[in-house]
């Protein structure tokens, strides 16, 4: 227990140190890390990752072991045998396995004979097979994005390249994961390579370093399929983009599949780099929202049913009304409830969820009010509150009265009933009025008025969401 504690307070302190991002990327849960001792083992998957991990990050990794642990920690660095086996190390015991179940145990394939005639595709970056299509909960935040992949994969190259964007923690590297897998298992047995912008740009920088130009553009230009997670990481860096570009175009042009994810919208991406969102515009982007409450109750379902912990339909209900957001974030909670029941030797019970959902949710998730939300919808429509809440009906009034309705029983915790009140609606029944009509109207890929001029539906919800994000 005490390593364990002391494993979190080093990851905590990673995080703050390195943002969520490249935490996620270089020192995420596909590196072990172990604290004996005065000794702290980092265990990669691979050499490459080790030497890659430490000259990038080596100083910083030992500042925070300093200040989470104590300056008498030393670094350790070790290849892991194999993916199965750091896992196995990192479960409980057998004995307590049923009480407190892994939410995310990584899974690997079987290592290949290496007496097989067909060459060994090219080195992974990413292998999280735990995530498929078949248990990836669809909703209305994801169905055009769950469309679009799974039509890349019955039709490779119709819609090449694809963006899947939206923001952290809304299943964008589920859904690529699960690309990359099922491409894999394809009889053709396609050439196919998963990999993030960062690690694409050290990899160009390294053949750069190494006159080894020939071989970089041989390896990514050469495969059936690239998937490509965060390309908004490139920023500013216009050689690395400018080889990107051209990796793009010689697979497109084969008829192979790219498929980007990103937290930056195509506009967003035009103004880091016009070549970029130019692709993106000749293909199909996708956005994919975080969780509506119909959509967060499947998910906490499918993770009681991965973890096997049974829980009330009571709690289920209220851990998807109050923990809104990214799916992390509902792990998180599952994982909080789990360890206090077991703490306290008692049940997951409704009482036990509203004190553990309470607390997890103040330390946890910004708190979205009714004000928050029909602020940002102003500012976006460029309208008066009064008028929001007048008993007008021109589309000026109703468009973003019907968003604002819609996205307070989205963000916020207030009954349908006070939501209606804020509003100045004569019942709680506007809400599922406004809700039937948004729907309606994505379905037609209906345009609204905002201040900068029309636009569709969905994109006016993600400017109201942005200015939320920034509030």
């Amino acid at each position: 227990m005490k390593s364990k504690l002391r494993e979190a307070k080093l990851r905590e302190t990673l995080r703050d140190r390195l943002g969520e991002n490249r935490y996620q990327l270089w020192m995420g849960e596909h590196v072990a890390l172990r604290p004996s001792g005065d000794q702290l083992e980092v265990l990669c998957h691979s050499k490459t990752e080790v030497d890659l991990l430490r000259r990038k990050y080596g100083g910083a990794l030992l500042e925070c072991v300093h200040t989470a642990l104590g300056k008498d920690f030393g670094l350790k660095y070790s290849v892991q045998e194999s993916i199965d086996e750091a896992v196995e190390k990192t479960l409980p015991s057998k004995a307590s396995q049923s009480a407190l179940p892994a939410l995310d145990v990584k899974q690997s394939e079987p290592p290949k004979s290496r007496t097989t005639n067909k060459p060994s595709a090219r080195p992974q970056a990413r292998q999280r097979l735990r995530y498929t299509l078949d248990n990836f909960v669809e909703g209305n935040s994801n169905r055009l994005a769950l469309t679009a992949v799974r039509t890349a994969l019955e039709s490779p190259g119709r819609f090449s390249p694809l963006l899947l964007f939206g923001s952290h923690g809304t299943g964008k590297s589920h859904l690529l994961d699960a690309a990359a897998a099922e491409l894999r298992r394809h009889p053709a047995r396609p050439q196919v390579l998963s990999l993030t912008a960062e690690q694409f740009t050290a990899e160009f920088m390294e053949a750069l370093r190494t006159r080894s130009q020939a071989s970089f553009r041989h390896k990514f230009r050469g495969v059936d399929a690239l998937l490509f997670d965060n390309v908004s990481f490139f920023g500013t860096k216009q050689a690395t983009i400018e080889e990107f570009l051209h990796t793009i175009d010689s697979i497109t042009s084969r008829g192979g599949q790219v498929i980007l994810t990103s937290v930056a919208s195509p506009s967003e991406l035009n103004a880091i780099h016009p070549g970029i969102a130019a692709r993106v515009f000749g293909g199909l982007a996708a956005a994919i929202d975080l969780p509506d409450y119909d959509t967060r109750l499947g998910i906490v379902r499918a993770m009681a049913v991965r973890a096997k912990t049974t829980l009330p339909e009571a709690v289920i209900e209220m851990i998807a009304q109050q923990v809104v957001g990214s799916a992390r974030l509902l792990a998180g909670a599952i994982n909080r409830l789990v360890v206090t029941s077991m703490a306290e030797r008692r049940p997951i019970t409704p009482i036990i969820a509203d004190m553990v959902l309470a607390e997890f949710c103040q330390q946890n998730t910004p708190q979205v009010k009714l004000t928050d939300i029909e602020k940002a919808v102003c500012e976006v429509f460029g309208v008066e509150s009064s008028t929001l809440k007048s008993p007008k009906k021109s589309r000026v009034v109703t468009d973003p009265r019907m968003l604002a309705l819609c996205l307070s029983r989205r963000y916020t915790r207030s009954g349908l009933a006070e939501i209606s009140s804020f509003y100045n609606r004569r019942s709680h029944t506007a809400v599922l009025t406004a809700q039937k009509r948004l729907d309606t109207m994505i379905g037609k890929n209906a345009e609204v008025i905002v201040a900068e001029g029309a636009c569709q539906v969905e994109e006016a919800m993600r400017r109201v969401e942005a200015v939320l994000r920034q509030a």
